[in-house]
């Protein structure tokens, strides 16, 4: 008859293969957490990429139709005034686009020359409404030129360059864009 070896495992052996193990488990939650990091990371870049085109998508679609703009920096509003071509009136439609460097957002208010005193007063003492929210993110807002002079021969231009800068969990992203008024300028009132 044949005897049977019932000794089991040592101590030693099963030290051993727990190493091991622990080992081979180590490495495979470094691997997963690389990439879910990585994919993370990107869908954070991704995120304000499609936040920055959202926003800029809006003021070119106010600015191509607006007859002249006003930007005011120190206040961080872009003001977009349309006409019917002829001079500027305090009845034409103005759509304010601010930036509040406070909770980092963009708000578009679609008001009228005559009641935009009353959204700029509002604007200053930081009133925020949320149903105005156009872009979250926004780390700074800049746009050039100022304004631009009516001139009948239309020598001083109509391309205004938006510039955003964006954050969001440690990702920064800047949309630098030009945007050409397809309407005659006018002075605003």
């Amino acid at each position: 008859m044949k005897q049977r070896s019932n000794q089991g495992l040592t101590l030693l052996e099963l030290i051993l293969g727990m190493a091991i193990s622990s080992i081979i488990i180590g490495a495979i939650i470094l691997f997963m957490s690389a990439g879910s990091r990585g994919y993370q990371n990107a869908q954070d870049e991704i995120s304000l990429q499609t936040e920055a085109q959202t926003i800029m998508n809006q003021i070119r679609e106010y600015a191509l139709e607006g007859n002249n703009i006003a930007y005011d920096g120190a206040n961080h509003t872009l003001s977009i005034y349309h006409s019917d071509g002829n001079a500027a009136t305090v009845t034409d439609p103005v759509e304010i686009i601010w930036f509040n460097s406070g909770d980092h957002n963009m708000y578009l208010y679609h008001t009228t020359e005559e009641q935009k005193g009353v959204i700029l007063a509002g604007i200053g003492a930081g009133a925020v409404s949320m149903d105005k929210l156009l872009g979250e993110y926004v780390e700074g807002f800049s746009v050039a030129p100022e304004k631009f002079v009516y001139d009948r021969n239309a020598d001083s231009g109509t391309t205004l360059t938006v510039t955003l800068s964006m954050r969001y969990n440690g990702r920064t992203f800047e949309a630098v864009e030009d945007i050409k008024l397809r309407n005659k300028i006018v002075d605003i009132p």
